[in-house]
């Protein structure tokens, strides 16, 4: 991921039970998210004598059957806590075999598909709704599938602006104030708008944040509130055993020794437009802008399955994905 810079892959096995020669049977997506889950959170999983994914006589249904994980997320069993030399030894997970990562999240418990003929409306709703990539199936043995992403759904949509305009005009208050109302209880605390952890937290302790909250970023605010930086799943691309270390320490310093550079949040105002905010995610290939005050105080946050989701409704015209040959 982190050598082509992508944050999801898909997985696949070889079948041999339907075709001699074999056939590639894709099972699920694993994505940054995965990663960062199965890092900050070591669990154990059911024994099963599962083949290789690439073995002869490989059972795909029994591959499948068993990428469950036998756990309670609220029963998490923690083994990066903090201790140098514990992670030098648990630095034995990563040479673990991808199929342990496959369903660690709700998104990837499944694999999401659509095929080329299905409205676009349908992918809209699947991506509104935290579906964050999906698989298009290919038409014929000929061709491979696709993996569709917000940012390739977003970007189509946003080229089509002139369907859109009064939309596009609405302010990033009202685009995150409709978010929140579907995210956060209104009883809530003012700090489940937004997560964040400080910059005396060590990144291992944001990363566990994000998986207790299922999000993929976290603000970080120095001791004024204000936003300074974010931490996302994606920076845990890359790692191996010497960089395994690296989570337990000050976020900042993990930060900047795994990017050279603490690099700033990305940020709109209340008085942003939709318009204005979509244009910016697009430029800089973000998945999320935090939306903050005049004093850089974080207010909320919008992702890109919030945009998405203002589009869910005004999009009954659209063509279908591609005509099916």
């Amino acid at each position: 991921m982190a050598q082509h810079d992508v944050h999801a892959l898909p997985v696949w096995a070889m079948d041999y039970q339907h075709k001699p020669e074999g056939q590639r049977v894709y099972l699920r997506i694993v994505n940054d998210f995965d990663l960062m889950t199965y890092t900050a959170f070591q669990v154990k999983r059911g024994k099963v004598a599962v083949p290789c994914c690439r073995a002869r006589k490989t059972d795909t249904s029994l591959l499948l059957a068993n990428l469950k994980p036998v756990f309670d997320a609220d029963k998490k069993m923690d083994l990066l806590e903090g201790k140098e030399p514990l992670v030098e030894v648990r630095a034995e997970f990563l040479t673990h075999p991808i199929r342990e990562v496959l369903g660690m999240t709700k998104e990837t418990s499944k694999l999401h598909t659509v095929r080329m003929g299905d409205p676009l409306a349908k992918l809209i709703t699947m991506m509104a709704h935290g579906v964050h990539r999906v698989l298009v199936a290919a038409p014929d043995e000929a061709h491979d599938p696709r993996l569709i992403s917000q940012i390739d759904l977003l970007r189509f949509l946003f080229n089509r602006n002139e369907s859109f305009q009064d939309l596009l005009n609405i302010s990033a208050q009202d685009v995150m104030n409709r978010a929140l109302k579907q995210r956060v209880p209104e009883n809530a605390p003012a700090g489940a708008r937004t997560l964040t952890i400080t910059i005396h937290n060590t990144a291992i302790v944001g990363f566990k944040k994000m998986r207790a909250h299922n999000v993929t970023s976290v603000g970080i605010v120095d001791h004024e509130d204000h936003l300074i930086s974010s931490l996302s799943a994606a920076n845990l691309r890359g790692l191996n055993k010497e960089r395994l270390a690296e989570v337990v320490k000050p976020v900042l310093v993990f930060l900047r020794n795994s990017m050279g550079e603490v690099p700033p949040p990305h940020i709109c105002t209340p008085k942003f437009t939709l318009a204005q905010v979509i244009a910016h995610l697009l430029r800089e290939r973000l998945h999320r802008v935090f939306v903050v005050d005049e004093d850089q105080v974080p207010l909320g946050v919008i992702s890109l399955s919030d945009v998405i989701s203002m589009f869910e409704a005004s999009t009954e015209d659209i063509v279908p994905l591609q005509t099916e040959p």
